[in-house]
């Protein structure tokens, strides 16, 4: 449960009883910039989505803090705020395993920022997102990748690493451009469908039909797809009615989502989980 309300630190309030992916996506505004990012962890506790949800914040709070930074580039911000995040899941790693490098936990990220018409995005292994310009999707990675069919990013999660090493895309914004950024459950699934989505529309009832036939009720599934305008609308997805519903923000602070079935996240189970690290350089 969301509430929209204006809180002192220009971000929705989760609510108790909220799912624990709700701290997962980002779908904002700072000082007027666009602001989109989802992050996932390596495995689907509570613990870890916590963690996730952790680092997504921290690099809210570090874009906001150099908002008014005008010789520093988004890229220069961007890293920074990776940097802010990764020291955050490494400080909560510590707290929880000590040194034990493979039971630490990774975040993924994707984070995407418009100034203007130019977005700049940032991207942590695991990640997916899809830009939609023009009638044309592009993948990044390639969707092929989760299959093993493709390499995919370079880099590890945030956590595994002691230098996070995110990859860059730029792109200039046109009118009713998209993005869109997916878990790698769905990012999985899609690749294994071999019909990729062709617009924006269609990538929500990918997603949803996904989530109707996931085996532990689409807990590893978050999705944030919207536009780069300020004037945008967000869609949110329910796997369990396959509705895709439109709403316009007019505050210019853009709705979402997590994709779900059931309520909450189950705390102790774990439905999915990633390989351990590999090539941990603390």
């Amino acid at each position: 449960m969301l509430d929209d309300s204006k809180s002192t630190d220009d971000r929705p309030r989760v609510l108790p009883g909220a799912d624990l992916r709700d701290g997962l996506v980002l779908n904002t505004y700072v000082d007027g910039q666009r602001l989109i990012g989802l992050a996932q962890p390596t495995e689907w506790t509570g613990d870890a989505i916590r963690m996730a949800g952790d680092a997504l914040a921290a690099c809210l709070l570090s874009l906001q803090s150099t908002r008014y930074m005008v010789d520093v580039s988004e890229t220069a911000r961007l890293i920074r705020a990776i940097n802010e995040a990764s020291d955050a899941v490494r400080s909560r790693n510590r707290m929880r395993n000590g040194h034990q490098a493979e039971a630490a936990i990774g975040v993924g990220l994707a984070l995407a920022l418009r100034n203007g018409r130019s977005a700049t995005m940032a991207l942590i292994p695991p990640a997916q997102i899809v830009i939609m310009q023009g009638g044309t999707l592009t993948w990044t990675p390639v969707l092929e990748s989760w299959r093993g069919k493709r390499s995919g990013l370079d880099g590890s999660p945030l956590g595994w690493t002691a230098a996070p090493k995110p990859v860059f895309l730029r792109t200039q914004i046109g009118p009713g451009d998209q993005f869109a950024a997916v878990s790698r459950a769905i990012a999985e699934g899609l690749g294994r469908s071999g019909n990729l989505p062709g617009s924006a529309d269609d990538l929500c009832r990918a997603i949803s039909e996904l989530g109707e036939r996931s085996a532990i009720g689409a807990s590893d599934m978050v999705a944030v797809v919207t536009r780069f305008e300020p004037d945008t609308s967000a869609r949110s997805l329910r796997s369990s009615t396959s509705e895709l519903i439109n709403r316009t923000d007019r505050r210019a602070r853009a709705v979402w989502s997590a994709l779900r079935q059931t309520e909450n996240v189950p705390i102790n189970e774990t439905p999915r989980s990633d390989s351990g690290p590999i090539g941990t350089d603390d």
